[in-house]
């Protein structure tokens, strides 16, 4: 089916930038001074195999393109910009630019997502097929490593820790969407379809989970929510990949087949209501943060003259290109994986 295969060829090409990282210190210039009461954007993603982030839609480049990288999460707390990803297959944390490596690199490994609470600093990831956890660079493993596992996501709630991923019992068995609490697995499904849980988000005592299952009817994905545990369908042919809640209203960022244009397409769901960020463009929606009133979605679309992913912010469904348009066949693969909102 289409979807699935638009599904596999986006997935692959991001899985493509985890392969490869080496541990180097680039500075990063400072950028241009902003008004107070103007927000900074950060933007997490990859130009080619060179991880980014962007600020304010102006690229930084945390990497040098020598080696395969990618950008996956930020972050900003008192000042400091934290930026979780990949490097030449060791699992990255940059502080402000300067980059340091939580793995040594003999074994695949990938950092998934940041947190920072207080003076400590969360890294969701994985190594080695284990799904782990690390805290101000010590690592935890999650798992023993006889299942394949990965950690995709991290919050932390007063003294409370929530991790977002999967594991797979064996080769015979599905993936299971699983929620770690203080490092405590939960399963979200029962192993009998393929589910991930892409993201966390607690809000109170209300815990979030925006991720995925197949379809028992079909070869679909089901795009869910699970709050408290209890799943929620957001739609049929879709997953979804980020949740964010401000007070009352819980957003979720992912993608949905459109039956119109027989395409993948971005979506963001607001508590019962869905709004498709693209029309007619296969594209993803990777990361949703809410400031104020103001709605900010990270993600990808396909350019069709050239059938190249291009990174992209929506602001309250506005599309911001993070690039600059190039409709050339040798235009670079960009991807804006993470969004963070400092007012």
């Amino acid at each position: 089916m289409k979807t699935q295969n638009t599904v596999l060829r986006i997935c692959t090409a991001v899985f493509l930038f985890f392969t490869m990282m080496s541990c180097e210190y680039i500075d990063i210039p400072p950028g241009e001074p902003t008004e107070p009461d103007e927000a900074k954007v950060y933007v997490a993603g990859y130009k080619d195999n060179v991880a980014m982030l962007w600020k304010n839609d102006g690229p930084q480049y945390l990497t040098n393109g020598e080696t395969g990288a990618a950008a996956q999460s930020v972050t900003v707390s008192d000042g400091n910009v934290y930026v979780a990803g990949v490097n030449n297959g060791k699992a990255m944390l940059w502080v402000n630019g300067r980059a340091q490596a939580l793995t040594n690199g003999t074994q695949r490994a990938v950092a998934s997502s940041v947190a920072v609470s207080g003076s400590d600093v969360y890294v969701a990831g994985e190594n080695n097929g284990k799904a782990m956890l690390w805290v101000n660079g010590e690592p935890q493993a999650l798992t023993d490593g006889t299942q394949r596992a990965q950690a995709l996501s991290v919050a932390v709630s007063g003294s409370d820790v929530y991790v977002a991923g999967y594991l797979r019992k064996s080769a015979k068995t599905e993936t299971i969407a699983i929620l770690w609490k203080n490092g405590k697995p939960q399963a979200l499904t029962d192993g009998t379809q393929e589910a991930q849980a892409s993201s966390v988000a607690v809000s109170g005592s209300d815990v979030y989970v925006a991720g995925f299952e197949t379809d028992v009817h079909s070869s679909n994905y089901l795009a869910k929510l699970w709050v408290n545990g209890n799943a929620q369908v957001k739609a049929h042919g879709g997953k979804a990949l980020s949740v964010a809640v401000s007070g009352s209203d819980v957003y979720v960022a992912g993608f949905a087949y459109d039956h119109k244009n027989d395409v993948s397409a971005a979506m963001l769901w607001k508590n019962d209501e869905s709004q498709q960020l693209t029309d007619g463009r296969e594209s993803q929606a990777r990361s949703v943060t809410v400031s104020d009133t103001d709605v900010y979605v990270a993600g990808t679309k396909v350019n069709e003259e050239n059938d190249k992913d291009v990174a992209m912010l929506w602001k309250n469904g506005d599309p911001i290109q993070l690039v600059e348009v190039d409709t050339t066949f040798s235009a670079p693969v960009t991807g804006a994986m993470s969004v963070f909102v400092e007012q």
